[in-house]
Parts: C-alpha cells; sequence; structure tokens
C-alpha cells in the first residue's frame, strides 16, 4: 500500500508541475508560450477553465495520498514499537531472579565516634 500512494503522490506531482506552467498566467509567463499552440487543440478554447478544474482534482489527490501515506506510516511505526515492548517485556520476564547479596552487620553498624587523625604542625 505503501508503494502505490508513494508512486501516487510522485506521478501526481509530475503532471501538477506541468499543468501549473501550461496555465497562463496574468504577466504572461511560461503559459503564455503555448498560446494558441499545441494546448488549444488538446484541451480546446476553454482550457483555462479545465486546467483550473484538473489542477484541483489532482491537488486533491496529491493531498489524499500525502496524508494516507503519512497514517499508514505512523500505524507501522506504532505497530513496531508495540511489538519491540511486548518482546522486550517478555524478555525480561524469563530471566531468573537475582539473589539480593546479605549486608554483613558490621557494614549496617555504624561506630558511635570515629576516631579521624588530625594534622597539625607537631605531626608534619
Amino acid at each position: 500500500m505503501d508503494t502505490f500512494l508513494t508512486a501516487t503522490i510522485v506521478i501526481t506531482a509530475i503532471i501538477l508541475t506541468f499543468i501549473i506552467i501550461m496555465q497562463p498566467s496574468k504577466d504572461g509567463g511560461l503559459g503564455g508560450l503555448s498560446s494558441g499552440g499545441v494546448t488549444d487543440s488538446v484541451f480546446g478554447t476553454g482550457r483555462n477553465e479545465f486546467l483550473t478544474k484538473l489542477t484541483w482534482v489532482l491537488m486533491i489527490v496529491f493531498l489524499s495520498a500525502s496524508l494516507g501515506l503519512a497514517k499508514s506510516i505512523t500505524e507501522a511505526n506504532s505497530a513496531k514499537e508495540e511489538a519491540m515492548a511486548v518482546k522486550s517485556a517478555g524478555e525480561i520476564t524469563e530471566t531468573a531472579p537475582v539473589k539480593t547479596p546479605e549486608i554483613p552487620k558490621s557494614l549496617t553498624e555504624m561506630p558511635e565516634k570515629a576516631e579521624v587523625p588530625v594534622k597539625t604542625e607537631e605531626n608534619k
């Protein structure tokens, strides 16, 4: 499905590019190159209206295909993430329980008063 939507987007983009270039602009532009030429014989005298409608249709197809592809990719990624989370959770539950080592009693009891050697001028 992703391949079909990607191909639709590419083909629509190429066709849209040529159709937009063929439309006459207010200042002449590239659309003026085709006035009275091949496009008039292919599309007839009402080509401006036809090209405008075709542009809108192709833009809707392009936008729909783009949104469909984005949704498809998002769903595929979330499904992969969910599968990885389930797999990693399964790996964690399969591990053997770890036995906590006992702490020696001598380390848990603090001495009442610690003797700390202090450096003085006499000890140097």
